[in-house]
């Protein structure tokens, strides 16, 4: 340790020790009751006197700001009651809930109590452009921002332009990108291969619908929905597509035809597989086409 870091350290020590700790505006510091071993929080600005049955934990610091547009993650947060105060128990120590997490949005500034740790630090909110869709579920029972309720293992779209105000009881699943299909229709780059196999009845269809979505016998062609599929896999995979990957595969049999495994198989699913799969796709067709 260098002669400034000893020195330092000392310097914040003797801070700790001293029996007058004067705490500046928007700072706190946590005091042990050594007969109790119950911690407290004392707030500045104050000019705190120390007892000799007290230790202070550590110097003055500066409290958790949340500026607009951000957000931070809280472990093992203080229990409030309906009006949002802090619950105490008996021996007036704050009521923490413990293995949980609590997502604070900007705020007047606020300390830490004892036992409260920052899980992730202040960040600013996710930007969704126009452009972009998250696909969001439930991890658990709650009552969305909007009043909606969501149930344990729900799926829904967040549609942009806007911020994503995250929670604890969501996670996101994927960000899609929206790309213009035929016909002036909107649909997510990633689902068009279950367009695809929507479309697909019969081997002798495929080549058709590849086709149609780009995947041509001359290679992926421009501006088209297999181009911004191949765009964001490669994006994924640091930038190069991976042999055997659903791109590849489709790249494949849009060049030189399907294979006879795979016809095969396509022959065995049928009209079953294509048409539960096509049904899916236009179900979300519509729903992005309300986006445009």
């Amino acid at each position: 340790m260098s002669k400034k870091g000893g020195s330092r350290g000392m310097e914040i020590e003797g801070l700790v020790e001293a029996s007058i700790i004067r705490i500046p505006p928007h700072h706190f510091i946590h005091v042990l009751d050594q007969n109790t071993n119950i911690a407290r929080v004392e707030i500045g600005p104050l000019t705190y006197i120390r007892q000799d049955n007290e230790r202070v934990l550590f110097s003055p610091e500066r409290m958790i700001m949340v500026p607009p547009r951000h957000y931070c993650v809280i472990a093992n947060p203080v229990a409030r009651d309906d009006n949002g105060q802090i619950l105490f128990d008996q021996s007036g120590q704050a009521k923490l809930r413990h293995a949980d997490l609590e997502i604070r949005l900007p705020q007047d500034p606020f300390p830490l109590y004892p036992g409260e740790e920052i899980q992730q630090d202040v960040t600013p909110l996710q930007i969704v452009d126009a452009n972009t869709v998250l696909r969001l579920q439930a991890l658990q029972d709650f009552v969305d921002y909007g009043g909606e309720k969501r149930v344990t293992g729900e799926v829904w779209l967040f549609e942009g332009p806007g911020n994503y105000f995250p929670r604890k009881e969501v996670v996101v699943l994927e960000t899609i990108k929206k790309t213009a299909g035929k016909g002036g229709a909107i649909i997510a780059a990633g689902t068009a291969v279950a367009i695809a196999v929507g479309a697909v009845g019969t081997v002798v269809a495929a080549p058709f619908v590849l086709g149609a979505i780009g995947f041509t016998s001359a290679g992926i062609a421009g501006g088209s929905i297999a181009a911004s599929m191949m765009s964001s896999a490669a994006i994924a995979n640091g930038g190069g597509v991976a042999a055997g990957s659903l791109i590849a595969i489709l790249q494949s049999a849009g060049a030189v035809g399907l294979s006879g495994a795979a016809s095969a198989a396509v022959a065995s699913a049928g009209a079953t597989v294509g048409a539960a799969a096509g049904a899916a796709a236009g179900w979300l067709t519509k729903v992005m086409r309300r986006t445009s």
